[in-house]
């Protein structure tokens, strides 16, 4: 993308997020310049008639009243120049925020929960949302310091010609060039320091967890743990003190440069059309040169904010869309025992991954089927499962559910079409059972199945000991989760390791109930219990990302491969345990 046009993107989010009333922060902007100038200017002058006060004592009364009503009005415009910037500033954090949200909505899952987004979205959420409203402010500054530059090199060319005027000015490109390099370091050393930071936060938190003080204790891990939280603090701070030292080099430069330029004003004075200037004029020059100095030094300040703030957007802004699509409405033309999920030679790789998660599977599930999904630790199930949730999308091969690749469903498609049971739901502390269910939908539980778990003494009752309610264990948040599924009205569901958390005999009964509801439905259920899998109608064995075996449960057993030996492997570990307790 071309800078103008970033430049231009990053404008139009400014514009979109501001507020009002940072128009009369502009105003007040434009103004506040025009007094300072002024007051300097009036300053000067009373200088001068102080000094022949005996020969001009009526004038000094005059500039004295000039002097205090400019003073005043500075001292007014300032007041409403900064109250309408901290009141733009507060209504630009809000909408900001609100547009990342906005912004992530629009991103894909696997892009959302990418290490790489995560990065960016700490980055922002620490930056981004702060810089934007300084980089707007910065830019009402910038307008207001232009002008009073502008202001003072048009007096100092009066009086001391045009030649020391364009000198001061070219004085002053050091500095910016020293400047926009020092922060280009410093915004890299940011970046790559935002890891050794993060990493530094995370072993601290743990460090200063009493809920895992148990652990800590027993294991031994706090000298370990405070090792590692001490060696990313330190390159960490490492550099930090990098760019510390560089910025105080900056400004040792930047005050050597003023120095430099307050000697020429004293060498060129006799040079300048005015030979003999008045202490008034050398007072003015002495202030000028300082503001110009100062102004110069806060619009490299706003510059490479706006810089800044430009790529930590476009950092967010790149490819994290998923494209446009056209909303596609589902109906269910299928009759029973029609395919109605289908996957031909699908394959999948995750970014910067150098194999495929999923390598040539191929799969029909009917209408109806409860079908089970079984296979080692990385075998490709729940890649598989966000495949046909629509959350990834194939690399090739065609995937189809109800004749559509479930990618391209829109969000309320998606909700309509599927239900599921993530292996890592989300727990909602601070809301109520009920609400940790329903999450804001119309939904009633499913009246043919018994939810023993779901009390209704305790259904509006808080989740979350520090937040004034309960805590639950795994296994209750685990039946909440399946709550939460089943709560649904959708076509499809998904499981994946839906009972890992629940004791062998609530599973069981739990799945007794669960049946009946599975047979409505098309169902499909990621597990390590091959127990589990014998209540299925058929059962596919992933292998390495592909299907190697697809049947049901006594076809699979009979044909003595891979499912056949998972299956009395689990069931000789129970029968061996069992021996060695008898």
């Amino acid at each position: 993308m071309k800078a103008h046009t970033k430049i231009i993107n990053f404008l139009v989010l400014l514009i979109k997020v501001s507020h009002p009333s940072i128009i009369l922060a502009l105003i007040m902007g434009i103004i506040l310049p025009l007094l300072q100038v002024r007051v300097l200017v009036l300053t000067s002058e009373f200088i001068d008639v102080l000094v022949a006060e005996f020969e001009q004592k009526h004038l000094l009364n005059s500039k004295l009243i000039m002097l205090l009503i400019v003073i005043c009005s500075l001292f007014v415009t300032e007041w409403i120049l900064r109250l309408s910037l901290d009141f733009s500033r507060e209504k630009m954090m809000q909408n900001i925020k609100e547009h990342i949200i906005e912004t992530t909505h629009k991103m894909s899952f696997l892009t959302f929960e990418s290490e790489v987004v995560k990065r960016k979205l700490s980055v922002i959420n620490g930056r981004l949302t702060n810089s934007l409203p300084m980089i707007s402010n910065g830019l009402i500054d910038g307008i207001t310091l232009s002008i009073r530059i502008i202001s003072l090199v048009a007096i100092i060319n009066h009086l001391l010609g045009f030649a020391i005027a364009a000198l001061l000015i070219i004085a002053f490109i050091p500095i910016i060039i020293i400047k926009i390099k020092v922060a280009r370091k410093g915004r890299d050393l940011d970046w790559a320091n935002s890891s050794n930071l993060e990493k530094s936060n995370y072993y601290k938190g743990v460090l200063l967890n009493t809920q895992l003080a148990n652990e800590l204790y027993l294991y031994k891990l706090k000298d370990s743990l405070t090792a590692q939280w001490k060696t990313y603090r330190a390159l960490s701070l490492e550099n930090e003190n990098t760019h510390f030292h560089r910025l105080n080099n900056l400004n040792l430069a930047s005050q050597l440069i003023l120095l430099t330029c307050i000697c020429l004003f004293i060498v060129m004075i006799p040079l300048s059309k005015h030979s003999i200037l008045s202490i008034g004029s050398v007072f003015f020059l002495i202030g000028a040169s300082q503001q110009i100095f100062n102004a110069v030094q806060r619009i490299v300040d706003v510059m490479i904010s706006l810089i800044d703030g430009i790529e930590l957007y476009e950092s967010i802004n790149l490819s994290v869309y998923v494209e446009t699509r056209e909303k596609k409405v589902v109906t269910d033309q299928s009759i029973a025992l029609d395919p109605i999920i289908q996957l031909d030679r699908v394959y999948f790789r995750f970014p910067h991954a150098k194999f495929d998660a999923l390598s040539n599977l191929s799969l029909k599930i009917n209408k109806g089927e409860f079908v089970a999904i079984v296979g080692a630790n990385g075998s490709g199930k729940t890649t598989l499962f966000h495949i046909l949730l629509g959350l990834y999308k194939n690399s090739n091969g065609k995937v189809s559910v109800n004749g559509e690749n479930p990618y391209e469903y829109t969000t309320n498609d998606r909700s309509q079409m599927f239900t599921a049971v993530f292996q890592d739901f989300t727990r909602y502390y601070g809301l109520t059972i009920d609400e940790n269910i329903k999450l804001g939908r119309e939904v009633s539980l499913n009246e043919k199945i018994d939810f023993t778990f779901y009390d209704t003494e305790l259904k509006n009752t808080i989740v979350g000991n520090s937040l004034g309610g309960v805590d639950l264990s795994g296994g209750q948040w685990q039946k909440i989760a399946i709550a939460r599924a089943l709560s649904s009205n959708s076509e499809i569901v998904l499981m994946d390791e839906p009972t890992a958390s629940l004791d062998p005999i609530i599973e069981y009964d739990l799945f007794n109930q669960l049946l009946g509801y599975f047979r409505e439905k098309t169902s499909i259920i990621t597990t390590h219990r091959m127990g589990i899998s014998m209540l299925a109608d058929k059962v596919a064995v992933l292998d390495k990302g592909t299907v190697v075996e697809f049947g049901t449960p006594t076809e699979l057993l009979q044909k003595n491969g891979l499912f056949s030996q998972m299956y009395h492997a689990q069931a000789d570990l129970y029968k061996d345990l069992g021996g060695m307790k008898a």
